[in-house]
């Protein structure tokens, strides 16, 4: 089990992150975990242990006090599929428990909206995002303010509408992938990405 480096779930019909079977079997060098085609509607803050960053970490190594900067189980995962769950709903914090080591999250073909995407502000490491097929309208202004490392962005099928908003902070972004005749008024959304391809 402590070896195991990579984990499929895929169309098992999850209702929920089995979050339990996850931390119990402490996976401490899990990096990719997929969840693609199940029925998980919700990401709560929870949904991946961050519940006990604010209790203790005693649950992964029998210690009463612990600080974050130790590695719990998840912690180093660089890889999430949630794909093709109709997932509605992820909190700001989901992924707090392994925000400085995900760097691939493809969320494509879900039912997210604009109101909740606040948790890639929180993604610093993260190079891959896929929000494709979603129910995105807009972006907030400074959505992208953290992703600094960010190369590949992919919001195709979704209908955005831009108003002025640029992606200049993730100025490491390579390649960003969109349906043009679903958006309006994009002109200064590609401003300052010099290695835009």
């Amino acid at each position: 089990r402590q070896s195991l480096k990579e984990l499929y779930l895929d169309g098992n019909q999850l209702q929920t992150i089995p979050t339990d079977a996850l931390l119990t079997a402490q996976f401490k060098q899990l990096r990719i975990i997929s969840l693609a085609q199940n029925m998980i509607k919700q990401i709560s803050a929870d949904s991946f242990g961050n519940n006990i960053r604010q209790s203790s970490l005693a649950f992964f190594y029998d210690t009463a006090s612990l600080n974050q900067q130790q590695n719990p189980s998840l912690s180093q995962l660089i890889k999430l599929d949630l794909s093709y769950n109709g997932l509605k709903s992820i909190d700001s914090h989901s992924f707090d428990l392994f925000n400085s080591s995900l760097e691939t999250l493809l969320l494509q073909n879900n039912e997210i909206n604009s109101y909740n995407l606040k948790f890639i502000q929180s993604l610093y490491a993260l190079k891959e995002l896929n929000l494709d097929f979603n129910l995105i309208t807009r972006l907030g202004s400074n959505l992208f303010s953290n992703s600094i490392n960010l190369q590949y962005l992919s919001m195709q099928g979704n209908s955005i509408q831009f108003t002025n908003q640029n992606l200049a902070s993730s100025n490491s972004l390579n390649e960003f992938s969109l349906s043009i005749d679903e958006t309006n008024e994009i002109e200064n959304t590609f401003n300052g990405l010099i290695q835009l391809q």
